[in-house]
């Protein structure tokens, strides 16, 4: 083989580890959000897995560690920085209750 038959096929294997890996570190993170009927939560015990259990689950053995909990909300005025959660109040303690659940069980 030449000289530059062989520099040329190391070049393409060089390339090609660079992308795998520039392309492996773009999913570090990700973000749940619910909606709908898609709600955090997390089963005790024996209890089968929630939908969000799962989830994360299929999220770390795709090689995913970083999971950012995205709350429903919206901002009552464009122009200042004021959010206000879709939950209505009377369920926000249970809200909370679930979310601290589930981040139990991602950490």
């Amino acid at each position: 083989m030449s000289f530059r038959l062989v520099l040329f096929i190391a070049f393409l294997l060089f390339a090609y580890e660079t992308v795998q890996a520039a392309v492996e570190s773009k999913l570090a993170g990700v973000s749940l959000t619910e909606l709908g009927t898609y709600i955090y939560d997390a089963a005790q015990g024996d209890s089968p897995k929630t939908e969000a259990q799962k989830r994360v689950d299929e999220l770390f053995e795709d090689g995913i560690r970083h999971i950012v909990l995205t709350p429903m909300a919206h901002m009552s005025n464009p122009r200042k920085s004021e959010i206000t959660p879709n939950t209505p109040p009377a369920e926000r303690p249970n809200e909370r209750k679930r979310y601290l659940k589930l981040i139990n069980y991602i950490h």
